[in-house]
């Protein structure tokens, strides 16, 4: 993925090196294995990941009540509905 600029307009270049990069990535994800939601690990992974970040924002809001301490975003709830 070498673009040299040389004395193209930098507006351009930058376009055109966006352009190949988002290319290479796209030609990467091609590689990759089709999985479907209803794969029982993948559900498993995703599962996972949800508890990990509810886990996490519950963590920062704990913190966030406690005086003196920054704000911190809580996680959308039911309860907010």
């Amino acid at each position: 993925m070498k673009h040299n600029r040389g004395s193209m307009d930098l507006q351009r270049w930058m376009t055109r090196f966006q352009t190949t990069g988002n290319r290479l990535i796209e030609s990467w994800m091609d590689l990759l294995p089709d999985v479907e939601m209803t794969n029982p690990e993948a559900a498993v992974y995703i599962e996972q990941q949800r508890q990990a970040h509810v886990q996490q924002q519950q963590n920062l809001a704990g913190i966030a009540a406690q005086p003196g301490q920054p704000h911190a975003a809580v996680a959308w709830t039911d309860e907010l509905a």
